[in-house]
């Protein structure tokens, strides 16, 4: 499997570094396909453009970056408050397929909205 290592500017960072800065991360494919079915064993109709992904297994939460959500015609299932280092907000939480090519895995749910590209975090 390939993890990522890579400094918040770019910069290749050892990997204990980067580790310990930016987390592990996994190559996604992300979009949303209404006729998907999970039963099929098929992946979802959804672009094969790759993204990575922060792997948190502490988080209470997934996200996604506002930005590319919407770039990739996310359906918005509603607002939602979601407390931060920033305090309480209201963002929008949409709906998706995570496609994970190295395990022909196929996560299917909500992801809230967050700035992450504005924050200049690593993973979007």
């Amino acid at each position: 499997m390939r993890l990522r290592f890579s400094g918040l500017a770019g910069d290749v960072l050892d990997p204990v570094t980067d580790l310990r800065v930016s987390g592990p991360s996994i190559p996604v494919q992300i979009g949303f396909d209404p006729t998907f079915d999970p039963a099929s064993g098929e992946r979802p109709q959804i672009r094969s453009e790759e993204y990575f992904a922060l792997v948190d297994t502490g988080a209470g939460e997934s996200c996604i970056d506002n930005a590319l959500a919407q770039a990739l015609d996310l359906p918005v299932m509603g607002r939602e408050p979601l407390a931060g280092a920033g305090g309480l907000s209201m963002t929008n939480v949409y709906i998706a397929h995570v496609y994970v090519p190295e395990m022909s895995f196929t996560l299917f749910g909500r992801f809230m909205g967050v700035e992450l590209l504005a924050a200049r975090q690593p993973h979007l």
